[in-house]
């Protein structure tokens, strides 16, 4: 094994004739950190502060490794082709306007905190019109990670893109038309049980003053069931839109019926149905739909 000074001269040599140091530079220039292995030993060259001179050949000026290429398809450029469109019209708009337009779950329609109506006019016209009788829309880019061994989407994530669309549906269509506390407490469930229960084992009321039925506050949603039908595989890369509506509204439950069209089959991959009762947080049964919740789901039934 050598010495550690003859290494330390040896792998300046070897810097300098591959361009990245000065051959006559002083100790003090050189700009590495670098580890030599040898034998299992680690020996770190320090790295000073002096920035490179102009005949020092920066590492960023190597040339990188080309990168995997997708066909251009409209399906991988979607996001990219609203996020254009979208921000030229917004530059043409008035400033108020221009302001919200900044946020960009709002600019790039994907996800369910995207605009609706983004959603709607960003979708090819094949996907669009297979999903013109659903109120509420959600855009999901699938993930190399949630294909299966198959080579295809994993039929799991079919349901948890089912349950994307459920919370889309009440973050578009419901949020809107309750009174925002009302809709918070409502979407809370079990975090709001729990203030509920905590607030009423600190207070000192008499048992008399406690009433049978729980606060408002404490009833939520909880999915009873689902079925789902699976028509066609989906292949990364693509795009999958899910379209859900209300079927039905009982005193306790209500049912939606979704629908996942893929991009680039230009077809329906999957549906089915969820039924999801109102369930009181606070006393572990099940409860009436808030009357408030109940007259915007009659509404929205309405309007597949």
């Amino acid at each position: 094994m050598l010495p550690s000074r003859q290494r330390l001269s040896r792998f300046r040599a070897a810097a300098a004739a591959a361009g990245f140091l000065k051959a006559a530079a002083p100790r003090s220039s050189y700009a590495i950190n670098a580890r030599c292995h040898h034998h299992h030993h680690d020996h770190r060259l320090l790295s000073a502060a002096t920035p490179p001179t102009a005949t020092t050949r920066s590492p960023s000026a190597l040339p990188l490794p080309l990168l995997p290429r997708f066909p251009a398809t409209p399906t991988n450029f979607l996001c990219a082709s609203a996020l254009s469109s979208s921000t030229s019209s917004s530059s043409s708009s008035s400033p108020s306007s221009s302001s919200s337009s900044s946020d960009p779950a709002v600019v790039v329609p994907v996800g369910g905190l995207a605009d609706l109506a983004a959603i709607r006019a960003a979708l090819p016209p094949k996907v669009a019109d297979l999903l013109k009788e659903f109120a509420s829309l959600v855009t999901i880019p699938v993930q190399w990670g949630e294909m299966d061994s198959y080579r295809h989407l994993n039929n799991v994530h079919y349901l948890r893109y089912f349950e994307s669309g459920r919370i889309a549906f009440f973050d578009q269509l419901v949020a809107p038309r309750l009174d925002p506390a009302a809709y918070a407490a409502f979407m809370a469930g079990p975090a709001a049980a729990a203030e509920t229960s905590s607030s009423s084992s600190s207070s000192s009321s008499s048992s008399s003053s406690s009433s049978s039925s729980s606060p408002a506050s404490s009833v939520g949603i909880i999915l009873k069931s689902a079925s789902i039908n699976y028509r066609a595989p989906v292949v990364y890369p693509d795009t999958v839109t899910v379209g859900v509506c209300v079927e039905a509204v009982g005193k306790d439950r209500f049912v939606q019926r979704f629908a996942a069209v893929g991009h680039r089959a230009g077809r329906v991959v999957a549906d089915g149905d969820a039924v999801v009762v109102t369930f009181d947080y606070a006393r572990g049964v099940k409860a009436d739909v808030p009357e408030a919740v109940r007259s915007v789901l009659l509404e929205l039934a309405g309007e597949k």
